[in-house]
């Protein structure tokens, strides 16, 4: 098991990197919502979410099956880079040559969402070659952070060289498509030199032992994605398209401030992972996700929904007229993704009960997409937005009912800290406003969080102000 100091050092790696991925966003994404606006930002989206489903179909589980089997068998990466590579680029074409079939019969006559279709489903191409996940495994996160800070980069300069007016709107999936492409070239120089490097390859044995397994957690994945993409595409064919860049500009924003919870995965599935695969190991490494879990979530959700309209409209401009309700409705999906992905994505995956992992996102996922079909047609984004949160938590709460017996953490415990902080915080911030009514949205944000880490730096079992007492 990794100490501590890697861990501490991982994440930290993780966080710089994720930080920065955001703080380019911050430039991008605003820019992008403001130059569309709302209809051709909602095709933007809504072609993003149907290729999304056909990105799964290129990669069914193997990522998370990569990641496992890096940290379970050391000293294979060569192997396991071609034979899984091998398979994801056969399964590549296939999604791509349903793609195409898809964009011709089904794109609803709209040039501008064909065009979005095609380029949005390249994006398969360099997803395929990608070794991410080989580093991931093996606790090598530098190559991987330092590689995807290049790719924004790129990703940032063409987007906001490129994209002018709403006419331009092809250059974004461009833009994301260089980002990848220079992101893999950094990943694959390192493996090159760690002697990782091999032609992708296709045997019946790779075949037979990676496929089943990967469909299996592929078939969890679509589930997963369904309760993330499916409301888009309901409202797509169901509602106004300027409707739909209202939900897609505040989804996008809510997945921004729920950018800890990717970096959380990568660092803690293959920690957790070797602790499964040692039968009596103690599994500290849960009860420290669920720390840092609830640290987070918790003030973002109480903060976020006090000040939801100013930063909505900071963020996305005042033409986005009711994003900062649909945002206050989506914020609680912050704890609910992250206890969806820990108690299925993370113990379930871990452990290999993938039956158990595929009932619990299914489970989700149908309750998603039966309420979906009937509230959406009648309240729209904001029925998307409730419909969403409860998924979630239904997949987390399935997921840790099977794993009740190794649970190795209980969030409860977890939460109380965080919450009591978090009342404080926005009872700090309700006084702060009725004495400073018209200050900026940033100062709220920033005195929240200096009272919120100030507090828990207090009050922690190791706080100062509790080392006083105790003295």
């Amino acid at each position: 098991m990794m100490t501590r100091s890697s861990i501490k050092k991982n994440l930290s790696l993780l966080v710089v990197a994720e930080v920065i991925g955001k703080i380019l966003p911050l430039l991008t994404f605003p820019y992008i919502v403001r130059v569309l606006g709302q209809e051709v930002y909602g095709k933007f989206g809504f072609a993003s979410s149907i290729t999304g489903f056909f990105m799964l179909l290129a990669s069914p589980g193997f990522i998370p099956y990569g990641i496992r089997l890096a940290a379970q068998t050391p000293d294979q990466e060569k192997k396991n880079g071609a034979e899984i590579n091998g398979v994801r680029i056969l399964f590549t074409v296939f999604a791509l040559a349903l793609l195409s079939v898809y964009t011709l019969l089904f794109s609803q006559g709209d040039p501008q969402v064909s065009v979005l279709l095609v380029l949005c489903g390249l994006m398969m191409v360099p997803d395929a070659l990608s070794l991410d996940w080989l580093f991931i495994g093996r606790s090598i996160v530098a190559p991987v952070a330092f590689a995807g800070i290049l790719g924004q980069l790129a990703y940032t300069g063409i987007v906001l060289a490129g994209v002018r007016s709403p006419q331009h709107y092809w250059m974004i999936p461009v833009a994301t498509i260089a980002g990848a492409v220079l992101s893999l070239a950094v990943v694959y120089r390192v493996a090159w030199s760690r002697s990782w490097l091999a032609w992708p390859r296709i045997t019946q044995g790779s075949f037979r032992e990676i496929v089943p397994t990967s469909l299996l957690l592929g078939f969890a994945s679509i589930m997963s994605v369904t309760y993330d993409k499916v409301d888009m595409i309901i409202l797509g064919y169901s509602r106004p398209m300027a409707e739909v860049g209202l939900y897609a500009a505040t989804y996008k924003l809510m997945w921004g401030v729920m950018c800890f919870l990717p970096l959380l995965s990568k660092l803690f599935f293959p920690l957790i992972s070797k602790s499964a695969a040692c039968v009596g190991a103690a599994d500290g490494d849960s009860h420290l996700y669920l720390k840092i879990l609830g640290f987070a979530a918790y003030p973002i959700i109480f903060g976020g929904i006090l000040l939801s309209v100013p930063f909505t409209q900071l963020i996305l401009g005042s033409q986005y007229v009711g994003a900062g309700s649909l945002f206050s409705l989506l914020l609680p999906n912050v704890l609910a993704g992250g206890l969806a992905s820990y108690y299925a994505g993370i113990k379930l995956v871990a452990h290999n009960r993938n039956r158990e992992y595929v009932i619990a996102v299914a489970s989700g996922a149908l309750l998603n997409l039966s309420l979906n079909l009937v509230f959406i047609p009648i309240w729209g984004a904001k029925a998307a937005a409730v419909i969403t949160c409860l998924s979630q938590f239904a997949v987390a709460g399935i997921a840790a009912w099977f794993m009740r017996h190794d649970l190795g953490a209980s969030m409860l415990g977890s939460s109380i800290k965080p919450i009591t902080l978090s009342m404080l915080m926005v009872l700090s911030l309700i006084g702060m406003q009725a004495f400073l009514p018209s200050a900026h949205v940033m100062i709220f944000v920033g005195v929240g969080a200096s009272i919120y880490t100030g507090m828990w730096f207090l009050l922690g079992r190791h706080g100062l102000l509790i080392r006083y007492v105790m003295r």
